[in-house]
């Protein structure tokens, strides 16, 4: 039976992260959904499934060609570190920014945004995947410059002063990510709002697993 409700979610949700998890997208759905939810994304010619990716299917809008390898990941980490722990996180699409900071809508803001309203008062999010085995210092280079650049507009600096922005980089390892942590730590003094957090999906996607040899006598 056709479901336009859940067909609606189900597009909203793939057009947000632009590739999504399909195990983590049928997870959040109530459990009599997610038959249903499986057989639509099979079925619905807006829906494209990416094949041969470690760590379960994806999903992304039908398309001519499929997306980069590098896009696949960095989407698929992304759309982990908002819904797949405990702690929800909305990744912000341009109409909802009035929503939560209503003083950045006249702006707007690009891609790659993400709002945490857990606490009093909601966290604006830059998010930043290490797709490249990026080395600590370039990663800290970088959330240099942007907050530089954050603090460049008056809006901005209001959230960094009230504790409102911070940059997160997903990173593969819990050694990589508690460094970037210590690093931003230690340079608090200079309020660069700097986390890490650990998308395990990263490590597979960028050093896959070395081949097996083939079971052949006398090997």
């Amino acid at each position: 039976m056709n479901d336009p409700q859940l067909t609606r979610l189900l597009r909203n949700q793939v057009a947000r992260y632009r590739v999504a998890s399909v195990d983590l997208l049928i997870s959040e759905l109530p459990v009599e959904k997610r038959d249903p939810a499986r057989k639509l994304l099979k079925s619905d010619i807006a829906f494209q499934t990416i094949h041969g990716l470690t760590g379960g299917g994806a999903i992304c809008q039908r398309r001519r060609k499929p997306p980069a390898k590098t896009v696949i990941t960095r989407c698929i980490a992304i759309h982990q570190f908002c819904r797949a722990s405990t702690i929800k996180r909305t990744l912000l699409m341009k109409q909802e920014v009035k929503r939560y900071f209503p003083n950045l809508f006249r702006k707007g803001l690009p891609a790659g945004y993400y709002v945490d309203a857990n606490g009093e008062k909601p966290v604006l999010g830059m998010l930043r995947v290490d797709v490249q085995l990026t080395p600590i210092r370039r990663i800290w280079q970088r959330s240099v410059a942007l907050t530089e650049k954050h603090r460049t507009q008056t809006e901005f600096r209001k959230l960094i002063a009230s504790k409102q922005f911070e940059i997160t980089w997903l990173v593969p390892t819990d050694s990589k990510a508690n460094t970037i942590r210590r690093v931003g730590f230690t340079n608090q003094h200079a309020s660069y709002p700097v986390n890490a957090d650990t998308i395990p999906f990263l490590l597979d996607q960028l050093i896959p697993p070395p081949k097996t040899l083939p079971d052949v006598a006398g090997l």
